[in-house]
């Protein structure tokens, strides 16, 4: 085989590891995105480990930014997310009245846990949640809204926190 068959060849290997990366077939991170009427992003990420609770937390901060110059109050959130490769999924829902003004923005803290009730838990895939978030209300004319904002956060070096929850 000729040294130039072997060249192309290994182009060709190259190219696709990198589309590879690229096109989805390893976990591409999404902190942040569009949808029709918001501006979204996930800031203040943290992941720490309680020692006490022995449970490991990843926390962190939505930032929904209002686009369409029309104030919106949201009143229901709805939730599906895993936390790594290996958890299973978990669904949540939340009511309430969040208000994201025209122009303005709005902080959404959100965050999840996991914790082992086994002995041997040293072989978790990383920390790294992934979150699909259903937020409806309406604007201030009273027109429905529902936004859908996928988040793919990356594992973030932790740390080990000594106090408990009860402690705040």
């Amino acid at each position: 085989m000729s040294a130039r068959w072997i060249m192309c060849g290994l182009g060709l290997f190259v190219l696709l590891l990198a589309g590879c990366g690229t096109t989805g077939m390893g976990i591409r991170m999404q902190t942040a995105g569009e949808t029709p009427a918001l501006r979204w992003r996930a800031t203040d990420l943290r992941n720490y480990t309680m020692a006490l609770e022995e449970r490991e937390v990843y926390q962190y901060t939505l930032v929904l930014e209002e686009i369409q110059g029309r104030a919106i109050t949201f009143t229901h959130l709805k939730a599906h997310f895993w936390n790594s490769s290996d958890s299973r999924a978990t669904d949540w829902e939340r009511t309430g009245q969040w208000t994201l003004p025209a122009g303005g923005t709005l902080n959404l803290p959100l965050g999840s846990y996991r914790y082992c009730i086994a002995t041997n838990c040293v072989d978790w895939a990383p920390f790294s949640p992934v979150w699909h978030l259903t937020l409806t209300g309406a604007t201030a004319q009273g027109q429905p809204v529902r936004e859908m904002i996928e988040l793919r956060l990356p594992y973030v070096q932790d740390y080990v926190e000594s106090s408990s929850l009860a402690d705040r």
